[in-house]
């Protein structure tokens, strides 16, 4: 192991395990040879914001403006732009629809990679965890026992050189989000799913070249998605990576030679979802450049597709010497151009290039590295969003206009023909900086205080150890945090909205510090050839919360801006306000960057987002927070934080490695042994909130509502990381962090009434029993048994719901028994039964159903090729006939007294499939020439609406539609007609607002 040459060494440790090391200066084959990126705005809003409501327990403000639904018997297609932000980060280009917007539309999977990629091969032929045949257990690598462990591997745990630690996973698509990972079987573990426990199957494509391409993600109503693709066209336009390379000059990135080891996949976006019937969308994407060179600096023709971050966190030269300061990460990210839906239409996004690139204009020759900035490329924003049927009509536009200001572009309208203009305003106090500016603070926000370019965050170690953060320059600043934040949105209907914000303040921050309190015992050492730890060696220099102050010590300022009021107005003189209070704020990442040694040593961590003591997504949280209304009423929100969930250390060993025991200064060996430690954990259980209270404006508690979680098991895999001379075990666990129970107490008798709900869950996550004690103590059971259809997918739908009351749980009757039975076979994934049992009241509550006789309230006796019911008989025994036309997705007749048959012998139909359009007039008349019916015969202007209804009287109504989808008319077949006109809404957005009454503070 000492014969190993340090530098290659050291970028071994890093490469593979994000571990802790010393580097020499020069040593820049380290910094290439990262697997660190940051995300492009787009895909990082989407995944963390996209379809989840932001909680006042991050302070930050979320905004949603709708654009479109599509929706139809087998899809809903919901698109809307999000605004999220914490505050100016000027180290990041803007997104497709300028700084802190995004379009919420689709989904995608992204990845965390950590160590060597899933699927690729890292240095000296170390595999990812996909890669290879052999297999292992969680609880040898927790243990670090097995016999492959040797001196020659001991940079990271392998099993013949097959890494143990996996990506980390994160999708969001259409209302499903969460996390998984492969454990040491490549089996997948699936968990922080919010509640929402139907992601039932995922399935990576990985084809024989062995690039993870894809997945497939089955969701438990039968409906698959697959994002990525293994068709290498499909590939190349709908996933974003990590383009690996460095500086090499002036303004000049140098790209890796090695495009599959080096530039590994980071975001597979969705490019199709198939319905149980069989039905498609398909999402496409602009082309991808074919190529993207060897290089790119500030005279290359101009690429899109390239994305590109910075920070000053990382020191990093070129083979010549020069010191860059900035970390740059570049991603080759997509643009969404298309969605088409299978007999459905078209949602096209057009898009133009930017006329800005975040940074000033290039100057024609380069004097200083202050210019790497020019790397920059200009991206796309997207221009408009429109709607088409499937015969081609338009039937929904919006567009979007921005301003550019200082290099950055800002959305400043959204307009939707037939409804209105949302348009917004922004903090602008002082002029956007540049894309690489020093003006940051410890964690990347703006802090407008003038820097050199030469200025970096540093790290330090004291007598014990103890690492903090110094540089003056490097505290934050809100007022320049909040630059570029909203101030105001005006919406179609006049009204509007204003923001105020305030810093962040912290009270905890988590810190590595000697604690008493923890120790790891070492494991015994089966390999003689690895020294044991000595017992005075025993490793407590762990993660705790601790006071803010011990890093600043005058100010509990940090880094970014929450919102601190909200004032609503409509645009008659209506008027509300909401005031946010925070209490106790955690500061979940600490600043780490990098470390001066003596003067040949930096001790460093590879990037600035990477999570140094912790896993929580959040920059800070919050233990309570109260919303304080215009009349004094208020709503106190409390959450799970650090300290009520800490995180573990449970079952980690650690065994020395020898990795790094040449550190040239001795002094900080120590503080190296345990600088890239990690603890097992519990981030999925922290921002769950745990309480609300409900004050009313005399400060009198009216309601509360608690809540209470568990893990509904405690599996785990684990891996190793490696810092200075040990290899340490690590758990992550795999459980889902659920609901358990929901207390509601309410106070406006008086006297408390209280209403207790329990949820119980099967194995799959399903909640098959809800249990609801009411304020007088009875008791309800909402039992619920689900279809298990491996074939189909289909695990959400209920076979039998039963409803049981009593006023003890020892005296319970059956009240309600209603059961569903499903087809088969085919793509029918609806009840084709629905039945009802007939109860006297007096059944016991565990009486069996089968015993038990049944009324049958609805029976589907034939289906459509596309699964629609052609004929359905209620519960009086009488047939109704349905047809379906426009390809299925809209009913043409509804015939009741027929039989589906019968309506298709007097149609002349035959297959069994829907109409492309409606009934011609002599099918029409076919029917009215039957006796005996009841029918209803409909034309659609698909995507629009109904358009003209024939009744069973054979009279008809027509309905008539505007440009903008709008109803403006409606006729009946007797001359009789209505119409309908749209005035622009009233009011101005700049009425006089109302005095703000004075808010009492919060006992």
């Amino acid at each position: 192991m000492k014969n190993i040459s340090k530098k290659i060494l050291l970028s071994l440790s890093l490469c593979i395990a994000l571990g802790a090391h010393a580097q020499e200066q020069n040593t820049s084959e380290a910094n290439a040879s990262l697997f660190s990126y940051t995300p492009t705005p787009q895909t990082q809003a989407f995944i963390r914001y996209g379809l989840n409501p932001v909680e006042q327990y991050t302070g930050n403000l979320s905004v949603s403006i709708p654009v479109y639904t599509y929706s139809d018997n087998d899809f809903q297609l919901p698109i809307s732009v999000g605004y999220s932000s914490q505050g100016m980060l000027p180290g990041r280009q803007t997104g497709i629809l300028g700084m802190n917007w995004f379009l919420n539309c689709g989904g995608a999977v992204s990845r965390e990679i950590k160590g060597v990629a899933d699927d690729h091969i890292g240095y000296d032929k170390t595999m990812g965890i996909l890669l290879g045949d052999v297999y292992y257990n969680e609880e040898d690598v927790l243990g670090i026992i097995g016999d492959s462990l040797n001196t020659d591997n001991l940079l990271h745990y392998v099993i013949n050189w097959r890494e143990t630690m996996s990506d980390v996973y994160h999708f969001n698509i259409l209302g499903h989000c969460g996390s998984f990972h492969f454990d040491g079987r490549k089996q997948l573990h699936v968990y922080n799913t919010g509640g929402n426990h139907d992601v039932d199957t995922i399935i990576p494509i990985i084809p024989s070249n062995k690039e993870l391409c894809g997945f497939i993600i089955k969701t438990g109503n039968g409906y698959e998605y697959t994002f990525g693709s293994n068709d290498l066209n499909v590939r190349t336009n709908s996933v974003e990576r990590n383009i690996g390379g460095k500086l090499t000059g002036l303004a000049v990135f140098t790209f890796q030679e090695t495009a599959l080891a080096e530039n590994p996949i980071v975001t597979w976006n969705l490019t199709k979802i198939t319905a149980p019937n069989g039905r498609t969308v398909t999402f496409e994407y602009k082309t991808v450049e074919s190529s993207i060179g060897s290089s790119i600096n500030s005279t290359t023709p101009n690429n899109p597709f390239l994305v590109t971050s910075f920070s000053n966190a990382l020191l990093a030269e070129d083979e010549s010497g020069v010191n860059h300061l900035r970390n740059v990460s570049i991603v080759q990210t997509t643009y969404l151009s298309k969605i088409s839906i299978e007999n459905g239409g078209e949602i096209e996004f057009s898009m133009s290039l930017k006329n800005c690139c975040d940074r000033p204009v290039a100057p024609s020759i380069l004097t200083s590295i202050e210019q790497d900035h020019c790397i920059t490329q200009k991206l796309y924003k997207l221009d408009s969003i429109t709607v088409r049927n499937s015969s081609g009509k338009e039937v929904h536009r919006t567009e979007f206009t921005y301003k550019e200001k200082d290099n950055r572009l800002m959305l400043t309208k959204v307009h939707t023909d037939g409804v209105g203009d949302y348009t917004m305003r922004y903090y602008e106090d002082s002029p956007y900086p540049a894309i690489s500016t020093a003006d940051t603070d410890f964690w990347g926000f703006y802090n407008g205080k003038g820097n050199g370019y030469n200025i970096t965050a540093s790290t330090k170690a004291d007598s014990n150890y103890n690492e903090y953060i110094y540089t003056d320059a490097k505290n934050p600043d809100w007022h320049y945090s909040r630059l570029g934040c909203l101030k105001r949105i005006t919406y179609p209907t006049k009204g509007f909205s204003t923001f105020e914000y305030e810093p962040n303040r912290a009270e905890n921050i988590l810190l590595k510090r000697k604690h008493p309190g923890h120790t790891i015992s070492p494991a015994p050492d089966s390999l003689p050839a690895i020294p044991p730890v000595d017992e005075d060696e025993e490793i407590a220099y762990l993660v705790d919360c601790y006071p803010y102050s011990i890093l600043f010590y005058s100010n509990d300022e940090t880094g970014g801006v929450r919102i601190a009021r909200t004032n609503d107005y409509d645009a008659h003189g209506g008027y509300l306000s909401r005031r946010y209070k925070y209490n106790v704020g955690t500061v979940y990442s600490f600043p780490r960057t990098f470390m001066t040694g003596n003067s040949l040593t930096q001790i460093f961590n590879p990037r600035m987002e990477y999570p140094a003591n912790s896993f929580d997504k959040q920059h800070i949280g919050y233990r309570s927070v109260s919303e304080t209304f215009s009349d004094g009423s208020c709503i106190i929100y409390r959450y799970n934080d650090y300290k009520s969930h800490p995180d573990d250390y449970t079952g980690q060993v650690h065994k020395r490695s020898e990795a790094c025991e040449d550190v040239d200064d001795g002094f900080y060996q120590p503080f190296i042994n345990n600088m890239a430690r990690e603890p097992n954990s519990n981030h999925q259980k922290r921002g769950k909130i745990n309480r609300i209270e409900y004050y009313n404006s005399d400060r009198q508690l009216v309601k509360q509502t608690s809540y209470e979680y568990e893990i509904h098991d405690t599996t785990y895999t684990a891996y190793i990381v490696i810092s200075g001379e040990y290899a340490n075990s690590v758990k992550r666990y795999t459980g889902d962090y659920r609901l358990k129970k929901v207390h509601d107490t309410e106070y406006f008798t008086g006297i408390p009434l209280k209403t207790v709900k329990q949820f119980i869950y099967d194995t799959r996550g399903r909640n098959i029993r809800t249990i609801t004690i009411t304020p007088d103590n009875c008791y309800e059971y909402l039992d619920t048994e689900y279809l298990n259809d491996s074939a189909r997918n289909l695990y959400t739908f209920p076979l039998r719901t039963s409803i049981k009351h009593g006023k003890s749980e020892d005296c319970l009757k059956l009240t309600s028994m209603t059961e569903y039975e499903y087809p088969a076979l085919g793509a029918i994934y609806l009840p084709s039964v629905i039945k009802e049992a007939k109860l006297n009241g007096n059944e016991a509550a565990d009486t069996a159903p089968a015993s038990l006789s049944y009324t049958t309230l609805q029976r589907v006796a034939a289906y459509d090729t596309q699964g629609n019911p052609t004929e359905i008989v209620d519960k009086h025994g009488v047939h109704t006939a349905i047809l379906w036309g426009y390809g299925g997705l809209y009913p043409v007749v509804q015939a009741r007294g027929m039989t589906a048959a019968t309506l298709e012998s007097l149609t002349g139909i035959s297959g069994n499939s829907p109409l492309q359009g409606s009934l011609s007039a002599s099918q029409r008349n076919a029917l009215y020439s039957h006796s005996g019916s009841l029918v209803d015969i409909y034309e659609h202007e698909p995507l629009v609406g109904l358009t003209k209804h024939y009744g069973s009287d054979g009279n008809f109504t027509s309905y008539e539609y505007d440009a903008y989808g709008r109803l403006v008319g409606i006729a009946d077949s007797k001359g009789r007609r209505n119409r309908y006109s749209y005035a622009p809404a009233t009011g101005s957005s700049d009425i006089l607002l109302p005095t703000d009454p004075e808010l009492k503070p919060i006992e």
